[in-house]
């Protein structure tokens, strides 16, 4: 099978992605308590993040059908970006939920886009 030049391009954009959904989560409860969560909203604070995937996965799947995937995958790539420096930036705890619900927004785009543009681009030898 033929390497497609877009592929390792995809492939970091997912690494990146996940790596830093992975630093977060760990991190996430210690940065909460310091600016005076409760457990019960810590568990909500990991919660919105799921939530709002579930949510707009649908809509950006929609969007992606009809403008295309690559600028829905740099659309995302953006908005991560902007939850990620939201999250370093936070200095109260509703900044905090403000930057998980935007990762939770703009994650699917990135990752399901991705995998989607995958599966399109790679068609040829599959087993059918």
């Amino acid at each position: 099978m033929e390497l497609k030049p877009v592929l390792p391009i995809l492939f970091t954009i997912m690494f990146l992605v996940m790596v830093g959904f992975g630093i977060i989560i760990p991190v996430l409860p210690f940065y909460a308590e310091e600016l005076g969560a409760s457990p019960v909203e810590l568990g909500l604070l990991m919660a919105v993040y799921s939530l709002m995937q579930f949510l707009f996965a649908p809509m950006w799947g929609r969007i992606s059908d009809k403008i295309g995937r690559k600028p829905v995958i740099m659309v995302g790539i953006f908005g991560l970006s902007l939850s990620f420096f939201m999250l370093a930036l936070s200095a109260n705890l509703w900044m905090l939920f403000a930057a998980r619900v935007i990762g939770g927004v703009y994650q699917p785009p990135t990752c399901q886009q991705s995998q989607a543009y995958v599966q399109i681009i790679t068609t040829e030898g599959r087993a059918r």
